[in-house]
């Protein structure tokens, strides 16, 4: 029997509720620090953002970034206004009275407007940073109407690259208020808010630019054209690995007008479809590597196979479940652990390796890895001679289909 399927479309859960579950104990009780009793935050905040825009045209207030751009700090607090009015115009309602996690996170930016700082490079870099996050909740806000309200095959990627979004911003929001809780002393000599582009708001710019890459995901018939769409599906090289039932990798080139993207996201896209019309077909994972300064984790093999690895062993349908090994392994590390006094070792690609093998045991598998070739080339190497290994030896047939840059 199935269930009943929704008339409203997919559930929307509270994307910010699970962002505030997944920080750390500390951060949680620096954020809590920015609540307050006031029930209309965004009037509250608005109202701050208007006192703090009199002051900077008052005093004339400008400031320089690191690249040498001149910023005019009344322009910067009219900008977090214009994004309060236009997060109250989508129509969340509920955010301005009740005392949920986003309207902790504008509780945090009221916060950080009122304190009282006298430098004006400080506070200048401050208020252009809570500018960014005050866009970002504006705009993922109207995002996540437009593209986590309706059935999406990437629909699970954009939800947890969404979340992942609002817990950076939340954990940016958590250190600043902690910042400002220190005396004025001590403020001084950490002084973090001097360097405009501090990790922690890269972070957050980095973590927007994969949402932004995923959601491109769910309109791949619109960003692909015909044509290019009927070279993958016609190609011979494609069509005999989707037929052959041997263990493979195939590399994604890419086309004139058509990247290595575009197609790695169009062979997870036809596989996601597949997963979505038949919930017990082969697994698969996907991983999408990148040389990012702010998320080195993109292009390092031990931290692409753990994902794969999670991919691969835990299943959401219809309830969450994890493979036999991978608990064994979880315990005896734990076990370990607790032994010696330290914390349980990670998976290294061996490990990953050993567990990936395990699941092709019972089953075949896909793993599709997006742009390799941003992956440095001692840990390419790396990647690339744990992924070979998986094709020798697995059990099942497993296909690896690899997206890269054009030689």
């Amino acid at each position: 029997m199935t269930a009943p399927s929704s008339p409203t479309g997919p559930q929307v859960r509270n994307y910010w509720q699970l962002a505030l579950d997944s920080l750390s104990p500390d951060l949680k009780a620096n954020i809590n620090l920015a609540s307050t009793s006031r029930r209309d935050i965004l009037e509250a905040v608005l109202q701050v953002s208007e006192e703090k825009r009199t002051l900077c045209m008052k005093k004339q207030w400008r400031f320089k970034k690191s690249n040498g751009e001149e910023i005019i700090l009344r322009d910067v607090l009219e900008k977090i206004s214009r994004w309060i009015d236009r997060f109250k115009a989508v129509g969340d309602t509920a955010v301005q009275f009740d005392p949920s996690p986003a309207s902790l996170a504008w509780a945090a930016v009221r916060f950080l407007l009122q304190a009282t700082v006298n430098d004006v490079e400080i506070f200048g870099a401050m208020a252009d940073n809570l500018e960014t996050i005050s866009r970002l909740i504006a705009q993922y806000r109207e995002f996540e109407k437009l593209h986590l309200q309706q059935t999406s095959t990437v629909r699970s990627l954009l939800e947890d690259g969404l979340t992942r979004l609002y817990a950076a911003m939340l954990a940016f929001l958590a250190k600043a208020v902690h910042y400002y809780q220190d005396s004025t002393v001590i403020r001084i000599s950490k002084s973090p808010f001097r360097i405009v582009e501090n990790q922690d708001i890269v972070k957050v710019l980095a973590q927007e630019k994969e949402v932004l890459k995923v959601a491109g995901f769910t309109d791949t018939e619109r960003l692909l054209s015909l044509q290019t769409v009927i070279w993958l599906l016609d190609h011979p090289e494609y069509c005999q690995w989707r037929a052959t039932s041997s263990s493979s990798i195939l590399l994604l080139h890419g086309i004139p007008g058509c990247g290595k993207s575009m197609l790695a996201s169009r062979v997870v896209d036809l596989l996601l479809s597949e997963r979505a019309g038949n919930p017990i077909t082969a697994p698969f994972a996907y991983f999408y590597c990148a040389d990012y300064e702010a998320e080195p984790e993109r292009g390092q093999p031990d931290k692409i196979l753990r994902s794969i690895v999670r991919q691969l062993t835990v299943s959401a349908q219809p309830q969450r479940k994890v493979r036999d090994a991978v608990l064994s392994e979880y315990e005896r590390r734990r076990a370990e652990a607790e032994l010696d006094g330290f914390e349980a070792k990670t998976l290294q690609v061996n490990d990953c390796v050993r567990l990936i093998l395990d699941v092709t045991n019972s089953n075949p598998v896909t793993i599709v890895v997006d742009a390799v070739d941003e992956v440095k080339e001692q840990g390419r190497y790396e990647l690339l001679h744990a992924l070979s290994q998986i094709i020798s030896s697995a059990n099942n047939v497993t296909k690896v289909p690899l997206g890269k840059a054009p030689d």
